[in-house]
């Protein structure tokens, strides 16, 4: 039976990990655009437009939630989109 960091990673972090990654989400936001557009053949194209703003936004949304967990593992998870 997996234990509760098998499940939630972050929690094994030290929310001064937050600190250290927040700052670089912006070049981290991009890797995983690159990555996308690069390995996911139905999003071989520019990542522009209505299209490429939903991505960004979705990427931009799920790193800021994932630095919010680390900061505070019980806090709740917000609504994506």
């Amino acid at each position: 039976m997996p234990n509760s960091l098998d499940l939630e990673p972050w929690r094994g972090l030290s929310p001064e990990i937050a600190s250290l990654i927040e700052p670089e989400l912006p070049a981290i936001t991009e890797e995983i655009l690159e990555t996308i557009a690069r390995d996911v053949p139905e999003y071989a194209r520019p990542l522009e437009g209505r299209f490429g703003r939903g991505i960004r936004t979705g990427v931009g949304e799920a790193l800021l939630q994932f630095v919010a967990l680390i900061r505070d593992p019980d806090q709740g998870r917000g609504q994506g989109r």
